[in-house]
């Protein structure tokens, strides 16, 4: 990019000597960008807009402060494409109360306030900064119409997102909650999608009639990708080999090794697990945003038992990829509505409650 593409518009042709003194002033002599305080105002082209990057939604207690937290650990394990977080100040304070109560010296509190985490990404050979909104579940789960009415313009806004997160509780999913609350938050979060369609109702024009069908704009949601994310496996995977040692002990041994925690974990179906949990919303969300990249995910933020004494977050690393760059690796698994489902190498997992 041309730096000086930032204000020659506005600010004359090259030649023009109050072009030639705001460059030198703007460049040293070695070329490296050294922006005065008074030219910071014609250079907001290359400056990212305020909203967010990634918007993360989710009822009280779904597990949404807790990704965040485990973000820069997840970006040290070893993947299929090298992950480096550098997190900003609010993020790793995050990461410090989660290392704390991972270690018996801090309690977990629920989130009370909205708060916007930032930090680079390096995704392989690519760079990124982004913002990530999280905030209270119960500001919007469950949804109220005089509540979103009450909320200033300012905050509506942040909800414009490049991406969006729905943290799901695998392990206390809320289908009422989500059945009642996702179908008005997806109408708020609707944009005009830049199109005009035409009305069921509307008769065509006459024959030889030189005015159009009536129309109407279409609507959708603004984001590039979104992601379903069921958390807590963890819960899953230990209640599996509970069930599958007690079939053991039964059997007396004749039953196969039991497999590893991941490889257990791995073996869920994603899509199965949020239909029989919440319901068919990947239908709706595709619907909302048919133009976006969809998936589900799995994860687990404070790691699978019995995968080693590290901390090693399940499907967070994965996550991340997919929301940065579109990347899918197991456990994320895109959704595409005209793929029958093949259920062949899956497992059922037992839900905790029965």
């Amino acid at each position: 990019m041309r730096h000086e593409a930032a204000f020659e518009d506005d600010h004359g042709e090259p030649g023009d000597e109050t072009w030639d003194e705001r460059r030198r002033a703007f460049f040293s002599s070695r070329g490296t960008v050294k922006p005065s305080p008074d030219l910071l105002g014609h250079v907001a082209r290359l400056v990212a807009e305020s909203r967010n990057d990634c918007l993360i939604l989710g009822p009280s207690g779904a597990g949404k402060t807790a990704l965040l937290s485990s973000l820069g650990q997840a970006c040290a394990v070893a993947g299929s494409t090298e992950l480096a977080l550098l997190p900003h100040e609010d993020l790793a304070a995050l990461a410090g109360e989660a290392e704390a109560y991972r270690h018996g010296a801090g309690n977990w509190q629920p989130t009370g306030e909205t708060t916007t985490y930032g930090f680079q990404l390096r995704a392989g050979a690519e760079d990124f900064f982004l913002k990530v909104q999280d905030g209270p579940g119960g500001l919007l789960f469950p949804f109220s119409p005089a509540y979103w009415d009450a909320l200033p313009e300012t905050e509506k806004h942040a909800y414009a997102a490049a991406c969006l997160v729905l943290c799901i509780d695998a392990t206390n999913p809320r289908p009422d909650l989500w059945r009642t609350s996702l179908p008005p938050l997806l109408a708020r979060f609707a944009i005009s999608s830049g199109s005009l369609i035409p009305r069921l109702t509307a008769p065509p024009p006459a024959r030889g009639a030189d005015f159009p069908r009536l129309l109407t704009p279409g609507r959708q949601l603004p984001y590039q990708r979104v992601l379903v994310v069921l958390t807590q496996i963890d819960s899953l995977v230990q209640e599996a080999f509970r069930h599958y040692k007690a079939g053991y002990r039964q059997a007396r041994g004749r039953m196969p090794t039991p497999p590893s925690a991941t490889e257990l974990a791995l073996q869920i179906d994603p899509f199965r697990l949020l239909d029989e949990h919440v319901g068919a919303i990947l239908g709706q969300l595709h619907a909302a945003a048919p133009t976006a990249d969809l998936a589900v995910t799995l994860t687990s933020a404070w790691g699978l038992i019995g995968t080693g004494g590290g901390w090693s977050p399940f499907g967070v690393r994965e996550a991340l990829l997919f929301l940065a760059t579109g990347e899918c690796c197991e456990p994320v698994v895109r959704y595409d509505p005209d793929i029958t489902a093949d259920e062949s190498g899956w497992i059922e997992i037992p839900s905790p409650r029965s």
